[in-house]
């Protein structure tokens, strides 16, 4: 049974309020009675009426005023509302109907026809509010199928990336994982799909394409990077006719086919291509008007392919929530490509460590064959001159090599870690010129080539570490010196170069900024250095990481070059901390070679003679009043040291450790100790702090260690030392240091 409707009744007089509901009680509705027009509003704003029966002339508020505030409320404005009065007239019946009066009564009130009309508005009041209801079910509904539909599609979707991320999860091989974004593409959003990458050499791209009709992938095409014509796009070698027959390759073909499908073949293809190309330089989805979406494919801060989605072939758009999916599973396959483009850079640096540390023995065992046969010799040949300058001959050119190595390696431990710090001062390059010729010179004359050096009429200057920019230009001319044949030539050329105003340097992949006070600036003049040969060339491949750390041109067993492969990444740094750029030039094997240094140089001076002259090597002397101690665990290398430090007149004594070191000093009072680090029972840190808390310890503390780094010297320092040589030390080092504290001793 239906609910009953409410009715309201606004009369003035209690007497007619009971006629009203006497003769409306027999319809079974909810009767409201109020007595006034303010009591009429209030019943108003509180419930809905199917009918409204109004007294026309009450005291107060009128019932045409009552009628035209209920009117002005939303919620009653279409409520029936009947006008009961005893003044019948046409001109109040116009105004009642005004005020949006249904009906107007007279009184006295026909109980039939008052009863026949307000049964007529109550049943209509009922019919209106079944079919709201029914709307409102049918629009609950409707909404409610709508949800489902769309967590249906959802949960889809969600089901087809989850597979698809599984998929691109299964393999962390680069070319399996970008085969496998643009196939599973089509099952998720798109038609057909291509997946394009940046070429290495910056020249065109390189691309991936798939199509809805193929089950298996695919082909790798070569494309040029499009500029707004479809033609410039197209490859050349080994393409299919151009055709606008369907180009997609039946399933035998995907499955294998060799020859390159052009990509771009239409006018799709042509503005996807332009889409994609826009999408290098932007971080955002770029959506054409149509079906076409190019997605940009990021990782560490930098685009590294874009994927491009094409629903040409089948002519839908794209809604957004398809874009919502694309950008999804371009996420999805942007972390699928990063994590397997750094599991093949784990696997190529671990390669290229092993390769390393195979050739880092080769090259230390090399020198070792030769010393150890020029020991035997001595062994052997006894006091024979002849055999002694062959064996020292040979002994010092490897021992040399040896120490060349081993300075290559702590170089660039420290360039890693920052440990270098730079002299700087203003450095005159014909010295540098002169110094790094003078270097490289045993191994020029070992291979018979010939060096020619052009210099400037003007000094030419720069701020810069003197030692460091020579170590530049002997690495570079090493280079040239290893991979030429023999007898070939070698140029070095030093000048000014002026840089136009809108040029720029190139400074490596470094931040020369963050590594020295020189860097960060762009001069407009510069001094170029220039190593040029006719030497075996560099592939085209190799050029973009020829100044890699263990990167060499030839990784024969052989190893007819030798070196560790690390010269031309200590030039690159060096140059860099120096505020310079250098490039390697080169047309392909058998070319030859060029490097290019390139340096801020300083305004032009005239040549200062004292400033090109060598300095005499300090007088040798042999005074043989020093007393020195030699601490050291390597009994060989103790002993040696000794013997010479003999031969030159001076007295020593020998420990083995750092005990009976310290016994050995308070015994003996030396003037100076060489004292091992890495000693036995008492380190060389702690044997020093003890020579230094006793008073009767006045010797010069001086390490003689293979520890180098500079946290080493800063402890050793800390810990009592005044010098610290790093092993092995020249002997003319050790040699003229003792001589400069006789001399200072003396005064």
């Amino acid at each position: 049974m239906d609910e009953p409707t409410n009715i309201l009744v606004v009369d003035d007089l209690p007497e007619k309020l009971l006629v009203y509901r006497t003769i409306l009680e027999d319809l079974g509705q909810n009767l409201v009675m109020v007595g006034s027009g303010e009591d009429a509003l209030r019943a108003v704003l509180s419930q809905d009426f199917a009918v409204i029966l109004l007294d026309v002339k009450m005291p107060g508020m009128s019932g045409l005023e009552t009628a035209a505030l209920i009117r002005r409320r939303k919620r009653s404005a279409h409520t029936p509302i009947i006008f009961v009065t005893a003044f019948a007239d046409e001109v109040r019946a116009t105004e009642g109907y005004a005020q949006g009066a249904v009906d107007y009564i007279t009184t006295p009130i026909v109980p039939a026809i008052l009863r026949a009309k307000v049964q007529v508005f109550t049943d209509l009041y009922r019919m209106t509010q079944q079919v709201r209801r029914q709307a409102e079910e049918r629009v609950a509904l409707a909404e409610e199928r709508s949800r489902r539909e769309a967590a249906e599609e959802t949960n889809q979707r969600l089901r087809l990336l989850a597979r698809a991320g599984e998929v691109l999860g299964q393999s962390l091989d680069t070319e399996v994982t970008a085969r496998d974004v643009v196939r599973l593409a089509l099952s998720v959003v798109a038609d057909s799909a291509v997946l394009v990458f940046p070429s290495e050499a910056g020249r065109g791209v390189r691309c991936l394409r798939s199509w809805a009709a193929a089950e298996e992938f695919l082909d790798d095409t070569p494309v040029q990077a499009a500029n707004g014509a479809c033609d410039s796009a197209r490859p050349h070698s080994h393409s299919r006719k151009d055709s606008s027959a369907d180009i997609r390759p039946t399933r035998a073909e995907a499955a294998g086919v060799e020859e390159i499908l052009n990509w771009p073949n239409t006018e799709a293809d042509c503005k996807l291509a332009q889409l994609v190309e826009r999408a290098f330089t932007h971080d955002a989805p770029i959506q054409e008007a149509g079906p076409l979406i190019a997605l940009p494919l990021q990782a560490q801060g930098r685009i590294f392919a874009v994927l491009g989605l094409s629903r040409a072939s089948s002519g839908r758009s794209f809604t957004t929530s398809d874009l919502s999916i694309a950008v999804a599973y371009a996420s999805r396959a942007a972390i699928a490509l990063e994590n397997a483009r750094l599991y093949q850079e784990v696997q190529d640096a671990n390669r290229q460590k092993n390769e390393f540390l195979s050739m880092l023995a080769h090259e230390l065992r090399n020198p070792l064959a030769p010393i150890r046969s020029a020991n035997e010799v001595l062994r052997r040949g006894g006091a024979n001159p002849d055999s002694l300058l062959w064996a020292q001959g040979i002994i010092d050119r490897q021992l040399t090599h040896l120490v060349r190595l081993v300075d290559d390696l702590l170089d660039v431990s420290r360039l890693t870690l920052g440990k270098i710090r730079l002299v700087v001062e203003p450095v005159d390059l014909a010295l540098v010129v002169d110094q790094a010729v003078e270097a490289v010179r045993p191994l020029l004359d070992q291979f018979g080539h010939r060096l020619t050096v052009t210099l400037p009429t003007e000094a030419l200057r720069v701020m810069g570490d003197k030692a460091r920019l020579t170590q530049v230009i002997t690495n570079l001319l090493n280079n040239s010196a290893k991979y030429s044949d023999p007898g070939g030539q070698i140029f070095l050329e030093v000048a000014g170069e002026l840089l136009p105003s809108d040029s720029q340097v190139e400074r490596g992949n470094g931040d020369p900024a963050a590594l020295s006070p020189l860097a960060g600036q762009l001069p407009s003049a510069f001094a170029s250095i220039r190593v040029r040969d006719r030497g075996i060339g560099i592939p085209a491949d190799l050029l973009p990481r020829v100044f890699d750390l263990f990167t060499q041109a030839n990784r024969s067993l052989d190893r007819a070059q030798g070196g560790l492969g690390v010269g031309l990444t200590l030039v690159r740094r060096l140059v860099e901390m120096h505020g310079g750029s250098v490039e390697a030039l080169s047309s392909g094997p058998g070319t030859g070679s060029e490097f290019v240094v390139r340096l801020p140089a300083m305004s032009p001076t005239p040549v200062d003679v004292k400033s090109q002259t060598s300095e005499a090597p300090p007088t040798q002397r042999h005074s043989g009043s020093l007393r020195v101690v030699v601490i050291d665990d390597n009994i060989d290398g103790a002993e040696s040291l000794a013997n010479l430090l003999e031969l030159i007149g001076h007295q020593v004594r020998m420990a083995h450790d750092g005990p009976t070191g310290i016994e050995v000093v308070h015994e003996f009072v030396p003037d100076v100790v060489f004292l091992d680090i890495g000693l036995p029972r008492m380190d060389g840190y702690e044997v020093a702090r003890q020579l230094r808390r006793d008073p009767r310890c006045r010797a010069v503390l001086a390490a003689v260690s293979g520890y180098g780094r500079d946290d080493d010297r800063e402890r050793g320092a800390k810990a009592g030392f005044e010098y610290h040589f790093v092993k092995p030390v020249d002997f003319t080092t050790i040699r003229n240091f003792l001589n400069t504290l006789d001399a200072t001793r003396r005064a």
